[in-house]
């Protein structure tokens, strides 16, 4: 969220946020060795590497990305558009 942030493609406070997950039900999720590895294999139809992150972390978690960028469509099944 901070490099999305500071790249200005969202808006948003680190200590409201912060303050939001520490109080909800969601659980930060930190970058594996799993996750890096899983990286390395994921094809190169996005060039951002903090979104193809996300996909692997995605994968490896059996998680599923929420995300507006229908661009990120292309790497199936983990990747729900709204």
């Amino acid at each position: 969220m901070a490099i999305k942030g500071a790249l200005g493609k969202i808006k948003v406070d680190l200590e409201e946020l912060n303050f939001f997950l520490a109080d909800g039900q969601y659980q930060r999720l930190d970058v594996t060795f799993e996750h890096a590895c899983k990286f390395r294999q994921i094809p190169s139809h996005h060039r951002d590497p903090f979104d193809r992150m996300l996909i692997a972390q995605c994968e490896v978690e059996q998680l599923r990305l929420l995300t507006s960028d229908s661009f990120l469509a292309c790497y199936g099944s983990c990747v729900e558009i709204v």
